[in-house]
């Protein structure tokens, strides 16, 4: 009896872990950092990457609405450590 109520928290606690959002959040812009600044692109390709790449491979990320919560019931890592250069 005792092991089904562990089960039933331990459920609970993953469904309620769900619906709290981690607080992803960009880390400022520095223009200094930035493909645009490291190499001289032309202006198509600078278009290009900035359509095509930026969203995701930047610090301006356009967050979705559902891009604010856990993917999973456990702690999520801090999304600027794959940033880290």
């Amino acid at each position: 009896m005792q092991r089904k109520h562990a089960v039933v928290l331990g459920l609970a606690f993953i469904a309620t872990a769900q619906f709290m959002p981690d607080g992803a959040t960009n880390p400022p812009v520095r223009p200094e950092r930035t493909i645009h600044a490291a190499a001289h692109v032309p202006q198509r390709i600078s278009a290009l990457i900035d359509r095509a790449c930026a969203n995701c491979h930047s610090n301006e990320t356009v967050w979705p609405w559902y891009g604010k919560w856990p993917q999973s019931a456990g702690p999520s890592p801090p999304m600027s450590s794959p940033r880290a250069a």
